[in-house]
């Protein structure tokens, strides 16, 4: 359980970073926003304008990226799901509900944890540290993003 309220903790700080930041005006106003409307328009594309990669780069990260896409995929739909049970069931529950609730979000983000860092390890190996790291930092800030509207939508528990 202090493992989940770390990353809760943990996640919580970062949103509320981005949200600070884009609503104050600073460096990330408009950022998270035009970044969410690039990706929704083609994921794919944005990154490969974002790394610039050349053909033998691209010949070793494609494979990388589309599998670390496939579990990002399941795991936000799981997630999802997660958000979708607690608003069905409403604000009042039981505390066997509550329990299983904070194993599945526990086991969501630890799956997510381990795939964060296969993905690291991976990008890392087959690209220049400088395009590896702006790789990451793209889906570090979508899974920000993805995380705020989670949170957004999940009523708290009674």
């Amino acid at each position: 359980m202090k493992n989940l309220t770390s990353a809760v903790l943990l996640s919580a700080v970062v949103v509320a970073t981005s949200v600070a930041l884009a609503q104050s005006g600073g460096p990330a106003a408009g950022g998270l926003q035009a970044l969410a409307a690039d990706v929704r328009a083609d994921k794919r594309a944005y990154v490969n304008g974002a790394l610039q990669l050349t053909e033998a780069e691209g010949k070793r990260f494609w494979p990388i990226y589309d599998a670390y896409q496939r579990s990002v995929e399941a795991n936000t739909r799981r997630l999802t799901r997660m958000v979708e049970d607690v608003v069905a069931v409403g604000r009042n529950t039981t505390d066997a509900y509550a329990k299983n609730l904070a194993a599945q979000y526990l086991l969501a983000h630890d799956d997510e944890a381990r795939d964060w860092r296969r993905l690291h390890k991976s990008v890392m190996r087959v690209l220049p540290a400088h395009k590896a790291v702006r790789y990451l930092q793209i889906e570090s800030k979508l899974r920000a993003m993805r995380d705020y509207e989670h949170a957004s939508a999940m009523p708290l528990l009674k």
